[in-house]
């Protein structure tokens, strides 16, 4: 290193100095420039108008994966009270008591001996009246409507 610069010199290394220093902000300021330019912001906001959108799908995939959970929960419940409720009819079965029930109800078989008897519902008299009186006053004032415009 030299102690003793002449002027000429000196002078040079601060011209060279301040060059490298101008240089090196006008090329921040060109990156700057090229960030902040309306095409680059463009095509940022592009980008991030289909990132919105691919997060949209994955949002309505897992409300749908949800949903469908919860179904399936439900019906796994209601395959679980059936399978109970067939181990129930099972073990009833299983009995003679219980075959004998069934045989009985599918077939209206009887044992030897036994005789059928069969309930008919009975009529009461003052509701058919009243459903009579009802439906024969609005047939009347309906055939007076007919007869009417003939």
């Amino acid at each position: 290193m030299v102690l003793f610069m002449s002027r000429v010199s000196c002078h040079t290394y601060v011209y060279i100095t301040i060059y490298q220093e101008m240089r090196e902000y006008q090329d921040r300021n060109r990156r700057k420039k090229l960030i902040y330019s309306p095409a680059v912001l463009v095509g940022f906001f592009i980008i991030l108008i289909f990132l919105l959108i691919s997060l949209w799908g994955i949002f309505k995939k897992s409300q749908e994966a949800l949903r469908l959970r919860k179904e399936n929960m439900q019906e796994k419940e209601e395959i679980l009270s059936r399978k109970v409720s067939l181990e129930e009819e099972v073990d009833r079965l299983a009995s003679d008591a219980g075959k004998e029930e069934a045989i009985r109800k599918r077939f209206s078989v009887k044992k030897p001996g036994e005789e059928v008897l069969v309930i008919l519902p009975s009529k009461d008299k003052n509701d058919d009246s009243s459903n009579d009186s009802k439906s024969n006053f609005f047939v009347k004032i309906w055939q007076g409507v007919k007869k009417f415009f003939k």
